[in-house]
């Protein structure tokens, strides 16, 4: 039950600002820093993915003030299903993590496992986690490179045979990228099939992305890599971001993935950014997390992924 007084409701477009301001405070309060842009808000709540008006909660305490946000929807053809709560108020948080729950085993398919993230460090989301059937399975990090800003950006040399396409180029362009995404990522986490359109919707909606931001890489004319960025932490930050990484298989091993990784950096520093940030997976099958220090990087932000232990 919620405290009395409190009340909920769903979440519309329009309780984006709201909806940041709750997001930040929470955040400084576990990590020191706000980790959030009103950008970042306002493209979720306009993700095809989550449908607001069965899927969404909003909770207000006795004096009006928006104390609690939570979502859930499937992801993919509904092979996973991701769940989140935003609130520093142990009661409010109990009650999204239980609601939610229940809403996010009706959605998917059959069986489909139910996915959220937390910091390391939110000692109090962790524990209403747990008490309702969540536990950690996984460890992402948060890498992080600084750029000097006197530095001036200096293009890397190509390994023998690369050669880079940029976008936004034509759909041919970004079909190429995205099955290079779909087949460089399938043996990862958490990782489930995108149709085109699906993947080139969500990317053409997203607030900080635009397809000048989409790399192809080829070695002797033959596509076998990907990069996408973003400014997902401009605003906060001043960083670049890099959303994605992928080469095929058979390529790896030939220096492609750092070449692509300093490319970004070069962009950044042209940019005028003060950094290029990235996620990966601490337990990936390819050597990521060493390929990423091997060229500066550093962990800044420990999440956790947690999956709810169906009976």
């Amino acid at each position: 039950m919620l405290p009395e007084g409190y009340s909920w409701r769903r979440c519309t477009p329009d309780d984006a600002a709201a909806i940041h301001a709750l997001t930040s405070r929470c955040n400084t309060e576990i990590v020191g820093f706000a980790d959030c842009t009103l950008d970042d808000v306002r493209d979720r709540l306009a993700d095809p993915d989550y449908v607001l008006e069965t899927d969404s909660w909003l909770v207000r305490d006795a004096g009006g003030q928006v104390v609690g946000f939570g979502f859930t929807g499937p992801r993919g053809g509904g092979e996973e299903v991701d769940l989140d709560v935003i609130t520093s108020d142990d009661r409010v948080c109990r009650w999204l993590h239980g609601t939610a729950l229940a809403r996010a085993k009706e959605l998917g398919q059959p069986g489909a496992p139910i996915f959220l993230g937390l910091y390391r460090a939110d000692t109090m989301r962790r524990a209403s986690a747990e008490a309702h059937g969540f536990a950690p399975v996984r460890t992402f990090y948060r890498m992080r490179i600084d750029h000097d800003p006197a530095a001036r950006a200096v293009d890397p040399v190509a390994p023998p045979g690369v050669a880079l396409r940029t976008g936004p180029g034509d759909e041919a362009l970004r079909r190429t990228g995205h099955a290079l995404l779909m087949e460089s990522f399938k043996e990862h986490f958490g990782w489930t099939f995108e149709t085109f359109e699906h993947w080139h919707g969500k990317l053409d909606r997203e607030s900080t992305f635009d397809w000048s931001m989409l790399t192809v890489a080829e070695l002797d004319s033959r596509p076998v890599g990907v990069l996408t960025t973003s400014d997902r932490h401009r605003a906060d930050e001043n960083c670049g971001y890099v959303g994605d990484l992928g080469v095929l298989a058979e390529a790896r091993g030939r220096g492609i993935a750092k070449f692509l990784l300093r490319t970004a950096f070069a962009a950044d520093i042209r940019a005028g950014r003060a950094g290029t940030q990235l996620a990966v997976d601490a337990g990936n099958s390819t050597p990521a997390l060493h390929v990423y220090e091997s060229v500066g990087m550093r962990p800044v932000l420990v999440v956790d992924t947690w999956q709810y232990q169906r009976g």
